[in-house]
């Protein structure tokens, strides 16, 4: 039925069976099974009554809920259905929002909020934070590689930005732990720095 999308909806299966066994998560549960089996209208009713539980619960439970939920994302590839934008919105932003206030020392809600400055806050508090440290430096290859994608026809950007932008991306990716994710992003940031000079040298000489 969705097969062209199998990987996401088998994970709304997966996430519903590990929600159901805790009891205050249920109607999630149920959000993400009725969204396996398509049934939109009934999947967002659950979700509507879990976001107005959940506004509810003690921040501890609130936290445990995203703190579980975005460490499953992280982990997985085709997730991003089981974090739909009434959740995002409604619960899961002003959480970890209140996180921050509350627990300023911690980085794990920087990590989750994922703009390149909660990013870098994340790799203060915790530079062990693996997933912060792949998170930004993807971000930089992202931007760079938007820069560098209509060429040999144009440049979308500041070449030597870029590349301050890249030597960040190299820095942080030293410090991931996973040999084979740091050897994989040290790749490519140098495979989209010698793009990125190959177009100065280019444009120097022209």
């Amino acid at each position: 039925m969705h097969y062209w999308r199998k990987n996401a909806f088998n994970l709304l299966a997966e996430v519903a069976h590990t929600a159901a066994a805790v009891p205050a998560w249920s109607e999630y549960a149920r959000f993400c099974e009725a969204l396996e089996q398509g049934v939109r209208k009934k999947a967002f009713a659950h979700l509507d009554l879990f976001i107005e539980q959940g506004a509810g619960w003690p921040f501890s439970r609130q936290k445990k809920f995203v703190s579980w939920l975005y460490n499953f994302i992280a982990s997985h590839d085709d997730a991003y259905m089981l974090l739909p934008h009434p959740l995002s919105e409604k619960l899961v932003m002003p959480v970890l929002m209140r996180w921050i206030e509350m627990e300023p020392d911690d980085g794990e809600p920087h990590r989750w909020l994922g703009t390149p400055e909660h990013l870098r806050e994340a790799i203060r508090l915790n530079p062990d934070d693996d997933i912060a440290r792949r998170s930004l430096v993807e971000k930089i290859l992202g931007w760079v590689g938007y820069a560098v994608h209509e060429l040999p026809h144009g440049y979308l950007g500041q070449p030597a930005a870029d590349l301050e932008a890249l030597a960040e991306a190299d820095s942080v990716a030293a410090g991931i732990a996973d040999a084979e994710r740091r050897a994989l992003h040290a790749a490519q940031v140098r495979e989209m720095r010698a793009i990125v000079v190959a177009w100065m040298n280019r444009a120097d000489a022209g």
